[in-house]
Formats: C-alpha cells, structure tokens, sequence
C-alpha cells in the first residue's frame, strides 16, 4: 500500500463500513416517512382548536408553531423536509465511503511498480 494516503484500517473494513452506513439509512429513510406521514396526519386533524388559543399557537409572528426565524418555511414543513433530506444524505456519504475505497484500492494496484520505486 502507498503511503502518500494514510489510512487507518483495512480498506475492505472501511468499504463494509461505508455499506453498513448506506443500509442503516436506507432503513432510516423508511420510519422517516413514516414519521412525516403520522406528523402530516396528526396536523390534518387540528388538535389545536379553532380557538383563539388555537389560532395563537399557530400564529406565526408570536413564534407560534408554525414560526421560524431563519427561514420563511413553517417549522413545522421544515421539519419534516430537513427530517426526509437526512437518509439520502447518510446513504450518498456510504456510498462515497465505498466508492473512495475501492478508487484508492484500484489506484494503489495500479501504480504500486512506480509507487515502490519512489525514494524517500
């Protein structure tokens, strides 16, 4: 192995790592939606009334439920979209775990006549 690259473990470990990453948030991705869709059902219902009180909490520029104040985006939207963008985002991230390993195998492989011909 060249040692222009350092790292820690064996490349195959770290490429099953990186699938093992992949498949969890593959798995993740599933019970997000599911959790998007039951949050999605329990505001269907309006459990907050109809009310004054109802319509205070969602009052956006109280800081109701609906406010935020670094985007224009209700909480709770952007909630569920930051909650639906995380396992694509662990899965590409294992994906390119995996990818790495097997470029930095390849290349390794590749040149390892020039790499040993290298003098320090």
């Amino acid at each position: 192995m060249s040692n222009f690259v350092e790292i820690t473990g064996d490349p195959d470990e770290i490429r099953a790592r990186g699938a093992s990453l992949a498949a969890l948030a593959q798995g993740a991705d599933a019970r997000t939606a599911a959790l998007v869709d039951r949050i999605s059902g329990i505001e269907a219902g309006a459990p907050w009334g109809g009310d004054k009180h109802g319509q205070a909490f969602l009052n956006n520029e109280n800081g109701g439920y609906h406010s935020t104040k670094h985007t224009d985006v209700p909480f709770n939207e952007y909630v569920k979209t930051s909650a639906s963008k995380v396992g694509p985002k662990i899965t590409r991230t294992g994906d390119a775990i995996q990818n790495a390993m097997t470029g930095y195998q390849f290349a390794d492989l590749d040149n390892a006549q020039d790499i040993g011909a290298v003098r320090e």
